[in-house]
């Protein structure tokens, strides 16, 4: 069903997050087991951890922190979607899919985002997150490596494809 499928992509986010969050260890010197959420703020654990870098190191991956900082919301929010469905026995706000027999009519899965009430259909909700967390995770590892590796820059993308940049040696 389609209950299932966000199922295994809301939970294959939040392992991505995992991974990506132990990646940064060998990277900036961290100690983390996980992209862990604290008083319901998504990587606010990471924020700490980045917060405590020595000052030069924590001056050069202020990117980083801003960038996660700014995205806090948006990844609690999905990270709690996952939640719900692992832990509180599903996403209660998912409408599902209707037929009205007598018109012959389809509706779509809809999903209420709460707490504001706004409508989107599934479809649209799970095409939006995959591109949205695409383009989080390829900015995390951009922002992350960009301090320490000397000379290597970020080149934007000329050509079509997942990754909107590439990297590149500077001169």
């Amino acid at each position: 069903s389609l209950l299932t499928e966000i199922d295994g992509l809301l939970t294959q986010l939040k392992s991505g997050l995992d991974t990506l969050a132990v990646s940064l260890n060998p990277i900036l010197g961290l100690n983390l087991n996980g992209w862990h959420t604290e008083k319901n703020r998504s990587g606010a654990k990471i924020l700490k951890s980045l917060n405590n870098l020595p000052i030069n190191l924590k001056i050069k991956v202020s990117p980083l922190y801003d960038f996660i900082e700014k995205n806090i919301n948006w990844l609690s929010y999905v990270v709690s979607l996952r939640d719900k469905l692992i832990h509180h026995g599903g996403i209660k706000s998912i409408i599902p899919i209707l037929y009205d027999h007598q018109t012959k009519e389809v509706f779509p899965q809809k999903i209420i985002h709460l707490p504001n009430g706004d409508v989107e259909e599934v479809k649209a909700f799970l095409c939006r997150t995959i591109m949205e967390m695409t383009d989080f995770f390829h900015t995390v590892i951009k922002l992350s490596l960009q301090p320490l590796a000397h000379g290597l820059v970020v080149v934007p993308s000329t050509v079509g494809g997942v990754a909107s940049y590439s990297w590149g040696i500077s001169s």
